[in-house]
């Protein structure tokens, strides 16, 4: 298990305590990030050592950006692509990811708040709060594709 540490920077040029309230979240949202993509980085490259042995008649044919939107904002990752003629692309990585481009952690949010608000605000709220941009029909999707996967109604 690995430690992961951040430093921030905090200078005296703070005007009232909102501004550097802003100044933390917003630092510590990139260091996480920070982190977290260079975690994604290493854990593809295991991943698709890994795939390369087990499946010799795949190659490697390049990497391709993803976009993951989860609590601490949106990132951009990079994960190595394995073609086979006449299969599917395989992307090692994307057996961590979650399915979508959001979290399972954001979506559970988004759809928790869309239940006792409107769509469009619980959209403002997600982006203020987490820093995480979701449409309001974003959300409405997102709670349709679970009803579908668990037979269940998410919203009241």
């Amino acid at each position: 298990m690995e430690t992961i540490s951040l430093q921030i920077n905090v200078g005296l040029g703070f005007d009232n305590f909102n501004s550097f309230e802003s100044f933390l979240i917003s630092s510590v949202r990139q260091g996480i990030m920070q982190e977290i993509k260079g975690y994604l980085k290493a854990l593809d490259e295991e991943l698709s050592c890994q795939f390369e042995l087990e499946h010799p008649d795949y190659y490697y044919h390049g990497q391709v950006t993803r976009a993951i939107r989860f609590y601490y904002g949106e990132i951009q990752i990079k994960r190595r692509r394995y073609r086979c003629k006449g299969k599917k692309d395989i992307y090692p990585l994307d057996l961590f990811l979650p399915l979508g481009i959001l979290s399972e952690k954001v979506t559970e949010i988004a759809i928790e708040l869309s239940t006792e608000i409107p769509y469009a605000r619980s959209s403002r709220l997600l982006q203020e709060i987490l820093g995480v941009k979701v449409s309001g029909k974003g959300i409405w999707h997102s709670g349709s594709r679970r009803t579908e996967r668990t037979g269940r109604a998410c919203y009241s």
